[in-house]
């Protein structure tokens, strides 16, 4: 071993041969493949870590297009302290005519429960006032004190929300927050709109969000009612990135099976190229075994540099998807390094050079 770790490094001196082909094709590869793994893995654990945050609290209990009756509101404040809000979706229309689809929610004062509602240039909206996200003030070119128009309310801008609970944890639309003397104005809220009521609250100590959310649901199985736990928040989120990780996913590994034949070709090359250098070893001596060691080892050499370089890019990629996308996500990814992911895009740079090289 110690002879044919001798002759590859000699060898290495006099070129790459075709290994430099075969390094830029699987460093890419592989960056690609650890890039994707990793930020899904990224999100998603950063969504279990603030899963109280997202959801505004340990339960939330979600109802379509109703208030909870008397019986079931009592039962749901001997639960915890509660929070309700009430959410649709309507058209915000500025001074100018120009409008935008948003989600509106209209909630009591205790909202959030917990986690934070963020707002910048202003305050929470009070009557008569609404609070809107960022994207729709940007559009709009909406400012805190101008005047809007939603459903049949007239309203002015309090602030703008930097960050806020979200029922459904991923939204196609900006958010706007009105308070529930606000909802009422724009008489949005009518029988058979598309809305849902959701009361948000905090357990006790050591009690098991899931279970009790269960057993109201099981108290009331004809309410219609769907429990969401801090182990369940960000689902929107997780099944819209779920999905686009499964799509990138098989680009990647399209780009790994293309980047295969590359790498396949570079062995070929590399192999033809020392062939002069393998018939002086056997002049010299050299055993076929340590011939075959040399040639092993500096594949193992530039393909273990190049799976080492595609994961670099993969373990940044979490951190800096969370620098240019951060804002847009409701949870910015874990910037650490997904151990995990990167060890199956590893383990899938192993397999595609052995098979690449296997010909040579």
């Amino acid at each position: 071993m110690t002879a044919a770790l001798s002759l590859a490094r000699r060898d290495l001196k006099g070129g790459l041969g075709g290994l430099g082909l075969l390094w830029l094709c699987l460093a890419i590869a592989i960056a690609g493949l650890s890039s994707v793994t990793s930020l899904a893995s990224s999100i998603d654990r950063a969504i279990a870590a603030e899963g109280r945050t997202l959801i505004g609290g340990d339960l939330m209990l979600t109802v379509a297009q109703r208030d909870a009756s008397a019986g079931e509101r009592r039962a749901i404040e001997a639960l915890g302290p509660s929070s309700k809000s009430v959410g649709t979706r309507g058209m915000l229309v500025a001074p100018g005519g120009d409008s935008m689809l948003i989600e509106l929610t209209g909630a009591d004062s205790a909202f959030p429960l917990a986690g934070t509602l963020t707002l910048a240039g202003g305050q929470r909206p009070g009557d008569g006032e609404i609070a809107i996200g960022r994207a729709a003030a940007d559009r709009l070119a909406l400012q805190p004190g101008d005047s809007v128009r939603v459903g049949q309310a007239a309203l002015r801008v309090s602030a703008i929300i930097d960050k806020m609970p979200l029922d459904s944890g991923f939204a196609f639309a900006p958010p706007a927050l009105v308070n529930q003397a606000g909802m009422a104005a724009t008489r949005l809220i009518q029988p058979g709109s598309i809305s849902s009521t959701s009361y948000r609250l905090i357990l006790p100590r050591g009690a098991d969000p899931q279970a009790v959310g269960t057993a109201f649901q099981k108290r009331f199985p004809d309410g219609g009612w769907r429990a969401s736990d801090r182990n369940d928040a960000g689902s929107g989120t997780r099944r819209f990135i779920d999905r686009l990780g499964q799509l990138l996913l098989m680009v990647a590994l399209s780009a790994l099976a293309i980047g295969g034949l590359g790498m396949s070709s570079a062995a070929a090359a590399f192999a033809a190229s020392r062939r002069q250098s393998i018939a002086i070893l056997k002049l010299v001596g050299a055993p076929r075994r340590t011939i075959h060691t040399m040639l092993l080892i500096e594949l193992g050499l530039i393909g273990g540099l190049a799976i080492l370089a595609g994961l670099a890019v993969g373990a940044a990629a979490p951190a800096l998807v969370g620098k240019i996308a951060g804002p847009l996500l409701p949870v910015a990814p874990d910037p650490n390094p997904q151990w995990l992911a990167l060890a199956e895009a590893a383990l899938f740079g192993v397999l595609v050079s052995f098979a690449a090289s296997w010909r040579a």
